[in-house]
């Protein structure tokens, strides 16, 4: 079997996918029963019908339903939880393909930690659409977390400002004036570092800007929902029930507590800093 499946591998650095086809239909006679051969013949009808049929005609279909009937059969049967979650995966690409769209909706939900993911594959329309911005804001905020983690990177603390800024284009930032005031709050520790003592002030006073809005979009989300506007998010909204907070202060107080940290000491004496207290 080792034989056969090294074989097999090169067929993926060649990409050979006749070739893979027929060692894969070797493996399954030779070792009946086994799931390893099974998912690999489905993975190489599911290849097969991509790269040597004809789009959309009745062979590529047939190689499809095939692949479909060995990937419910390791579904089914396989006890092996990484072999049946890639058989799920091949489930969810393949059935929208041969009109089981509903059933790929339904696989993709018992796939343990990809149901997002593979959800995107199979939904449509406005359901799509919708999805597919929760996936993105998602992925926004995991990358502007790491991007910020530690706080003593500014070049990464500038650019996840970017990356907030270009997901929402238009400056109607809601929920994100949070995230974008304490970022201004990590870029102004770092200036200070630095020594770059007037870049940090006006940093926090821009800081104590997006505090000031957030305070403002989340008194209307308390009456309703408040729409996003960018093109990347509009299906979204900026729903304060939704939220789940910590502590009892606003986020202007927050600001002015972090004035008080050490880090901000070499600006302790400047007539421009003391004024941030009063704003």
């Amino acid at each position: 079997m080792k034989e056969l499946e090294n074989v097999l591998d090169e067929t993926h650095e060649t990409g050979d996918t006749a070739k893979r086809y027929e060692i894969a239909k070797i493996a399954v006679a030779e070792y009946p029963g086994n799931f390893d051969c099974l998912l690999w013949l489905a993975m190489a009808e599911e290849s097969y019908a991509i790269h040597n049929c004809g789009r959309y005609s009745e062979e590529q279909q047939e190689h499809f339903k095939i692949a479909v009937k060995l990937y419910e059969t390791i579904f089914e049967d396989c006890e092996d939880a990484d072999t049946k979650n890639c058989a799920i995966r091949g489930l969810v690409r393949n059935l929208p393909d041969i009109g089981r769209k509903a059933d790929a909706v339904f696989y993709a939900k018992q796939h343990p930690y990809d149901e997002d993911e593979l959800l995107m594959w199979c939904l449509s329309g406005e359901e799509l659409s919708f999805h597919r911005q929760k996936m993105i804001e998602r992925k926004m905020c995991n990358l502007v977390g790491d991007l910020e983690w530690g706080k003593h990177d500014l070049h990464a603390i500038r650019a996840a400002e970017t990356v907030i800024k270009t997901i929402i284009d238009d400056g109607n930032y809601l929920f994100y004036n949070e995230a974008l005031m304490h970022n201004y709050i990590w870029q102004a520790m770092c200036l200070t570092r630095e020594g770059n003592f007037d870049k940090a002030v006006e940093t926090l006073k821009s800081s104590y800007q997006y505090a000031i809005a957030y305070e403002r979009d989340l008194k209307k989300a308390r009456v309703k929902p408040v729409p996003y506007t960018c093109a990347i998010l509009n299906k979204l909204t900026f729903d304060s029930k939704v939220l789940r907070v910590s502590g009892t202060s606003t986020l202007t107080e927050d600001f002015k507590e972090y004035l008080t940290w050490k880090e901000f000491d070499p600006l302790r004496e400047r007539e421009d800093f003391q004024a941030l207290y009063v704003l």
